[in-house]
């Protein structure tokens, strides 16, 4: 009986082991993934745990409130009231003046209109104050913003690249993607003459994060349109300071330049004939880019402002 009992356990055990060698050998083949563990942080001693100075009172525990019935009132008094006298026959009677049926609506919504208070243009700065305030971090990143609001309109109305044969893109040029601060920095404000000097230079650097969105749009399949308010006498300079800056002509698909003798107050108007030619070229305006309100008047829907405390064109 004892043997059979130690052969019993002998098997069990040996049953055990094998088992136990199998599942070992299953788990070496499965493939796992360490996950890095974070550093622990070190609590100070003071703070490592809460306790309090002193032992809170207890609460003693609340006893429902007996509820008590109110006895019922006694009825109130009739009110004593006079008979009245039937108007004599012979008082006249004023005639009543007779309102209209109805306000009209325009008087109506005359009335419901709250005036609109005035709205203040925002103080003036100095020239070097204004330059000083594009070196900020908070101009950098509101500018920033602006071009990220830009690409992710770009990317929920345009979601598949394929669609984007006559997706275009128009851009404006001066402070929005060359940067003109060196020549405000020495001139403080625009001058034809000296500013047509700065432009022979071809110097005007690229503002980095504007270029890196052109290129953007250039391998997402957008097509690239530049409208600036330059001479059209300047086509040659400008297309080489764009060069200079790695956009190359093959990148983009026209430049549009004001004419020499265009006499009109506000720029918008060229900016605006400028588009309508891009669509009459069976191309469809999906962004429009600047640094200026004229750069974006029209473009309802599709246009994007970017900050420019240095200079305001109408």
């Amino acid at each position: 009986m004892r043997i059979a009992i130690e052969r019993a356990l002998s098997l069990i055990l040996a049953g055990v082991l094998t088992l136990s060698a199998g599942l070992f050998v299953a788990a070496q083949e499965t493939t796992t993934i360490d996950f890095p563990l974070a550093a622990p942080v070190e609590v100070a001693p003071d703070k490592a745990e809460y306790r309090p100075t002193r032992k809170l009172p207890d609460i003693p525990e609340s006893k429902p409130a007996k509820k008590t019935l109110k006895k019922p009132s006694k009825a109130p008094k009739a009110l004593k009231t006079e008979p009245v006298k039937p108007a004599s026959v012979s008082t006249p009677v004023k005639p009543q003046p007779q309102k209209p049926d109805r306000i009209p609506v325009e008087a109506q919504q005359a009335a419901s209109i709250p005036k609109k208070a005035e709205e203040k243009a925002p103080p003036k700065l100095s020239p070097d104050n204004a330059i000083a305030q594009t070196l900020t971090q908070s101009f950098r990143e509101d500018f920033i913003a602006v071009l990220q609001m830009a690409q992710t309109h770009l990317v929920m109305t345009c979601p598949k690249k394929k669609d984007r044969k006559h997706a275009a893109a128009v851009l404006d040029l001066d402070e929005t993607l060359l940067d003109n601060r060196a020549y405000f920095v020495v001139h403080k404000q625009y001058d034809p003459a000296k500013w047509d000097q700065w432009v022979q230079f071809e110097e005007a650097p690229a503002i980095p994060e504007t270029r890196s969105l052109v290129y953007w749009l250039i391998q997402n399949n957008f097509k690239v349109f530049f409208v600036s308010g330059r001479k059209e006498s300047q086509r040659e300079l400008t297309v080489k300071n764009l060069e200079k800056i790695g956009i190359l002509p093959e990148h983009y698909q026209e430049l549009y330049l004001k004419a020499d003798n265009y006499d009109k107050a506000s720029a918008g108007d060229f900016k605006i004939n400028a588009r309508k030619d891009i669509e009459t070229k069976g191309f469809n305006i999906v962004l429009v880019l600047g640094d200026q309100k004229s750069d974006i008047i029209g473009a309802d829907g599709v246009g994007f402002k970017l900050p420019n405390p240095v200079y305001h064109i109408p």
